[in-house]
């Protein structure tokens, strides 16, 4: 098929909340709602995509994306960054050749494919159901809106899930991956849609493709393919389709589950001069040590192997975040520390919610919630967190931003979807020293999970990657040069060291949690208090047998308590 298209190191974490009816949001120190935009009724805009700037006003803009029931299924828009306003909107359903509404399923994704130099989206409109009429991706230029071209085929499903591939053959164009009903993945390429190559493998339902940047550094991008719920994804060369390699969700309990599904190329994270990738698993059932349904994985371009899982909490626990990574987004780095982050968006049962994750640490940064609890900024209603995705700096403070998306809130009655920009920043929390390799090969972390504000329920600390069935205690005081504790290293004063709670048992994969008990009377009350400015070093210590000195410490964070 030849179709032309053209005619600091930071891990800053606050708890915020957006809410369905009388929504507040809890901020972090130091960050802003930038913007609050509704998309047109009907249009159930959540798909935001960073954009060049549009208007001329010198400040990239912000491109939103809806799959709703009006506009034949599918339109976008592009946004003013300085000041909200809207720049175009365009119908993407009304330009469909067959005259039927578009079928696809959160179907946009960016790239040059015009080799302008400037990204372009790619709206996937498929004919889902509806035999003899042809299916479409659409080329959209994002500064005006207008049409450059479009990719057709007779498959019911074909566009239903397009995939950006990156340049896979070096020519300075963007390419694109297409799924079809066969149950083939396809390789676009650009300027021509030319047909390159085709994928066949385990599953031939909801197959997913996405760029992983030049991972094997032959100079064009890789790309790696979801094979729905098998939960299987191979990585390919993107010059000569040669399997680099294959993932698995969980291969000591079968793979099964959506692996892959989104995927975001973050660059070199672990400065080994390879690119690196995240990818998630939304749905994947990992084992309750683990943290229950969902996770995100930052995984090594060099080798596929994990460097960083990040998971819901279990679904039994009072604040369970399951479905953890139901879709991802990222590439700027929101921190400050030179790397590119993530966002992630899970649309759980039990309220969904967005995050912000360092691409080079793994810990969250930040946190929005959809659950109902009270903050310190009130908000127009939202129906849920079901996107997310980082942009860069617009407010010219050196950090990029975030947005949230919510494909169902409703505008005048009418579902509208609204998209909430957030302000970037090295948030209320800083790894100030890392750990040194324990016994079972890994580098301890710890994590602050909830709002780091004194009194807000569902807060806990979370031990990582720690000795597995061994015990630890949390330890903070006040800052200080690191020096030798056991194999470790310890960031606290000795002379101002306080214990929090009791021992915390760390179960098979090293993980210990403890929720933080804000009546607790060691952090309560007396000259140790965590109360609003006040600011600890908060570091754990575990026992560690196969170490000489037989314990170990976990990263140090220095912490600033909000209010």
């Amino acid at each position: 098929m030849n179709i032309p298209w053209m005619t600091k190191r930071s891990l800053g974490f606050r708890l915020a909340l957006l809410a369905t009816g009388a929504s507040t949001l809890q901020l972090a120190h130091g960050q802003e709602i930038l913007h609050v935009i509704d998309g047109p009724r009907g249009a159930s805009y959540d798909q935001p995509w960073a954009a060049p700037d549009g208007d001329g006003d010198g400040i990239d803009d912000l491109l939103v994306v809806g799959f709703g029931s009006s506009f034949r299924g599918a339109s976008g828009s592009l946004y003013s960054m300085a000041t909200g306003a809207e720049i175009w909107f365009e119908p993407f359903g009304e330009w469909a050749t067959n005259g039927l509404p578009c079928h696809s399923q959160r179907s946009s994704v960016i790239g040059d494919y015009d080799g302008d130099g400037d990204p372009d989206l790619a709206v996937g409109c498929s004919a889902f159901n509806t035999a003899f009429l042809p299916s479409e991706v659409f080329i959209v230029d994002m500064t005006t809106g207008a049409e450059v071209g479009r990719l057709l085929s007779q498959d019911i499903e074909f566009g239903d899930l397009p995939g950006p591939a990156g340049d896979t053959n070096g020519d300075g164009y963007a390419d694109i991956l297409v799924a079809d009903s066969t149950g083939r993945q396809n390789l676009y390429l650009g300027p021509h849609g030319t047909l390159a190559m085709s994928f066949t493998g385990p599953s031939d339902r909801l197959i997913s493709g996405w760029t992983v940047g030049d991972i094997d550094l032959d100079g064009g991008d890789d790309f790696l393919i979801g094979w729905g719920q098998s939960g299987i994804v191979d990585v390919h060369s993107g010059r000569t389709g040669a399997l680099i390699g294959s993932l698995c969700a969980v291969p000591q309990f079968g793979c099964g589950g959506l692996y892959g599904a989104f995927a975001v190329p973050l660059g070199d994270t672990n400065a080994d001069g390879v690119s690196d990738f995240a990818i998630s698993a939304g749905n994947v059932n990992f084992p309750q040590g683990m943290g229950g349904v969902g996770g995100v994985r930052i995984i090594s371009g060099a080798d596929l192997t994990i460097l960083h899982s990040i998971y819901g909490r279990p679904k039994s626990a009072s604040t369970s975040l399951d479905k953890f990574g139901s879709t991802i987004g990222g590439g700027h780095d929101v921190n400050g520390d030179g790397v590119a982050d993530l966002a992630v968006a899970s649309v759980s049962t039990r309220g969904s919610y967005g995050s912000l994750v360092s691409g080079r640490t793994g810990q969250i940064l930040y946190q929005v919630f959809s659950d109902g609890e009270s903050g310190s900024l009130s908000l127009p209603p939202v129906e849920a967190v079901s996107s997310a995705q980082t942009i860069p700096d617009i407010n010219g403070d050196g950090y990029a931003e975030w947005v949230v998306g919510s494909y169902g809130a409703n505008y005048g009655g009418f579902v509208s979807g609204r998209s909430i920009v957030l302000s970037g920043g090295p948030g209320d929390a800083e790894v100030i020293c890392e750990s040194t390799q324990n016994s079972s090969g890994r580098r301890a972390g710890l994590d602050f999970y909830g709002a780091i504000t004194p009194f807000t329920r569902g807060s806990e600390l979370r031990i990582r990657r720690a000795v597995p069935g061994s015990v630890a205690a949390v330890l903070f005081g006040v800052e200080s040069a690191p020096q030798m504790m056991g194999s470790g290293v310890l960031c606290i004063d000795p002379t101002t060291l306080h214990r929090y709670a009791e021992i915390v048992p760390l179960d098979a994969t090293g993980l210990g949690i403890r929720a933080v008990d804000w009546g607790d009377p060691s952090i309560h009350s007396g000259p140790s208090q965590w109360v609003t400015g006040a600011t600890w070093t908060i570091q754990a210590i575990f026992r560690d047998p196969g170490s000489p000195s037989g314990f170990q410490t976990t990263d140090a964070l220095r912490v600033q308590f909000g209010g």
